[in-house]
């Protein structure tokens, strides 16, 4: 078994409320959910309006599989919403 962590800090352009933010936050944790089954959550900057801290993780039988997984969630979160990533943690146990 293997688990893969990744914690990813980005920069939310248009969002200039916590309104706004949590809206696209939301968004983004909830379709990441439904769509590849991950565990996934808000964990740091939860008073920033233009910043967030999101924290995924993804159990598998193989390391490449969940890492590939996580890779894909990130690209569609780059790709699908208007944001910039400040900083990336990757963790493998």
């Amino acid at each position: 078994m293997a688990v893969v962590v990744c914690e990813i800090q980005y920069s939310i352009h248009d969002s200039f409320s916590l309104k706004d933010k949590r809206q696209t936050v939301k968004s983004i944790i909830d379709r990441m959910r439904n769509k590849y089954h991950i565990a996934i959550s808000e964990v740091d900057d939860l008073d920033m309006h233009n910043k967030t801290t999101i924290e995924m993780a993804c159990v598998s039988n193989s390391r490449q599989l969940a890492r590939s997984i996580l890779d894909k969630v990130q690209a569609e979160i780059e790709s699908l919403y208007s944001v910039d990533v400040l900083s990336s943690y990757w963790d493998e146990l």
